[in-house]
């Protein structure tokens, strides 16, 4: 049964993480500057090598349907890649804010906001599907 509730909030974590592709590569290729060229494409590589997992994750989530412990795990997994990530990225702009000569870092707001809202929609994907699990335990029990 694909079209449950959990499979639109897992598509919106796909979509999500698709778009912060596009903008991490279209927008964050022009503030290379300097010495820090080289932690930035590291930092941007890293964060669309953890989209793309998440991306994939979410899809193969969304078709274990009839695997609800499954889809739990997976869910948990993309939680914690996006705790992760949220950790990575607040290390590199502390480390690259109190370095002396390092930059001003208006921009990598993006990647926050896509992760928490990962995380938002991977707790309500796993909350459906805990609610489903249950459910259908439940109607076990009757039989």
């Amino acid at each position: 049964m694909i079209q449950r509730i959990q499979s639109i909030y897992l598509f919106l974590l796909f979509v999500g993480n698709g778009i912060g592709i596009i903008v991490n590569t279209s927008v964050f290729t022009k503030i290379n500057q300097g010495f820090a060229q080289l932690d930035v494409l590291t930092v941007d590589l890293l964060f669309i090598i953890m989209a793309i997992i998440l991306m994939l994750v979410s899809l193969v989530t969304i078709f274990k349907y009839k695997k609800r412990v499954l889809q739990m795990r997976f869910c948990q997994f993309m939680i914690f890649l996006n705790l992760a990530f949220v950790v990575i990225i607040g290390v590199y702009v502390y480390r690259q804010l109190s370095l002396p000569g390092g930059f001003s870092y208006p921009e990598k707001g993006v990647e926050w906001v896509i992760a928490l809202i990962s995380i938002v929609f991977a707790v309500l994907a796993k909350k459906a599907i805990k609610s489903d699990d249950e459910l259908v335990k439940s109607a076990d029990r009757f039989r």
